[in-house]
């Protein structure tokens, strides 16, 4: 996958976004993905898993995208091409940049919970808001790693830094990308500032699976302990605490189950 680079969501989204349309076929899409084997075989991997429980084996992509489901399909795939991204020589970076990808993957799969358990409309699109929130903390992040570096990293200093500025580059890498207005919103408003009763619901699942990973300790930040019922996210969606707990728990089985594959 390193040969996608950093515009491997960019190089992919077209051929992708036609898994949505209605008349596309199992073979159709198969025929995409089959062009490239690394996404063959990790997508192959994944719907192997027990995650994805189904009867047989899945030996080939024409037997994964019906297990999967074409939306499911394009979440995963959308995963395998994003993890590139984290991909970096330095070694001290590196570790960065794995934790990342394993909040950011953790996210997702909250995210999708959460939206399947208050019954939105497409918890696919929200999986992929969440999977990437936090895209303009990877690039920064990539950046830094570019530069020369003649002495030891104030890796405090850095990620401060790139916490100050995440949200507007990833909201201008999101636009050149050619996501939509949904995606821009999410990215640039997910920290959590001033939700209200008119804050648009993707944005609270956002926010509550970031709050929701930090507390799992996928994450740079501590978390302080509060109850997560009490996080203004999660009294404007009306979660109860069981139900955060519901999704908490298959967060950890999923990410143990399927965080490798990708």
């Amino acid at each position: 996958m390193k040969r996608r680079g950093r515009n491997s969501i960019q190089a992919s989204s077209p051929s992708l976004f036609n898994i949505k349309r209605q008349a596309s076929s199992v073979q159709d899409v198969s025929e995409i993905l089959e062009k490239d084997p690394v996404i063959s075989l990790r997508l192959i991997s994944v719907a192997k898993s027990p995650v994805y429980k189904g009867y047989g084996d899945v030996k080939s992509v024409q037997v994964a995208i019906p297990r999967l489901g074409f939306k499911e399909t394009l979440s995963i795939v959308m995963a395998i091409s994003s993890k590139s991204l984290y991909e970096v020589k330095q070694p001290q970076f590196r570790v960065v940049l794995d934790k990342m990808w394993g909040h950011s993957l953790a996210c997702a799969y909250a995210c999708k919970l959460i939206a399947q358990s208050l019954f939105l409309n497409d918890p696919e699109t929200i999986f992929l808001m969440g999977l990437i929130h936090d895209v303009g903390k990877v690039i920064l992040l990539r950046a830094f790693a570019e530069i020369p570096q003649e002495k030891s990293i104030d890796f405090a200093a850095v990620m401060t830094a790139i916490q100050e500025a995440h949200q507007s580059i990833g909201n201008v890498l999101l636009k050149r990308w050619g996501f939509g207005d949904e995606f821009s919103r999410v990215v640039s408003l997910h920290e959590g500032a001033n939700f209200n009763s008119q804050t648009n619901q993707e944005i609270l699942v956002v926010h509550l699976a970031n709050m929701l990973t930090r507390k799992m300790g996928l994450s740079f930040f501590e978390w302080d302990g509060k109850d997560l019922a009490e996080v203004s996210s999660a009294q404007l969606l009306g979660l109860s605490p069981d139900a955060i707990g519901r999704v908490e728990e298959k967060v950890k089985e999923i990410i143990k189950e399927v965080a490798h594959l990708f």
